[in-house]
């Protein structure tokens, strides 16, 4: 395996590798104004993202959508819908098995159809990343903000982190890749934020 750094090198989109000091603690920020799902696609642009699985459930899809734009300017190498949300969960550990830095979102219900997959993830210690825009799970009928979901996902070993504002979520987006593909750490992790509070509400964002 090449265990040489790819600080300074260029992605395929002639993005350069960035240290993680420097992108968080040196490098000018420019404040922009953009919703939540805006954020996620602006993060995701940064990332270097080998896959992206999505499948709609509001109130992700807006991001998903975003995220196919990428796809189409060369910011992510793969972009695939699943079949449902189980086969999305289930193509995503595929791809982190092959070794790709894979990326997804969901909310609500659709986390609960993909539940087995969690726990699985976090026993092969797949370091997927998933943004969790979370609402209520339909009973009674309801797409209002919710983190009941949060509730499952602390019991399936994955890292689970809240972002309250607009700024956490695109920092923390960064910064969960960095975490969880930590060889002492080696983890998916659950991003997660109020569905429509924050996704589809505007705020001002320092971004790098």
């Amino acid at each position: 395996m090449d265990s040489h750094s790819v600080i300074g090198t260029k992605n395929k989109k002639g993005q350069v590798y960035t240290d993680p000091h420097h992108l968080f603690f040196e490098a000018p920020r420019i404040p922009s104004f953009y919703t939540g799902s805006e954020v996620i696609k602006e993060a995701i642009r940064r990332a270097s993202v080998d896959l992206m699985v999505a499948y709609p459930i509001t109130p992700q899809s807006e991001a998903a959508a975003l995220i196919g734009e990428l796809y189409a300017e060369g910011y992510v190498t793969d972009y695939m819908r699943g079949e449902n949300e189980f086969g999305v969960m289930s193509e995503c550990a595929g791809g982190s098995f092959g070794g790709a830095r894979v990326f997804t979102t969901t909310a609500g219900p659709g986390t609960m159809r993909a539940m087995e997959n969690f726990p699985m993830w976090s026993g092969a210690r797949l370091p997927i990343e998933m943004i969790v825009t979370c609402r209520g799970i339909n009973s009674p009928l309801s797409i209002q903000p919710d983190t009941l979901e949060i509730y499952y996902l602390l019991e399936t070993g994955m890292l689970v982190w809240h972002a309250e504002t607009a700024q956490d979520f695109y920092d923390w987006i960064l910064m969960g890749f960095m975490v969880a593909e930590q060889p002492d750490v080696h983890l998916p992790i659950a991003i997660c934020c109020d569905g429509f509070f924050v996704t589809h509400t505007k705020d001002v964002v320092n971004r790098t």
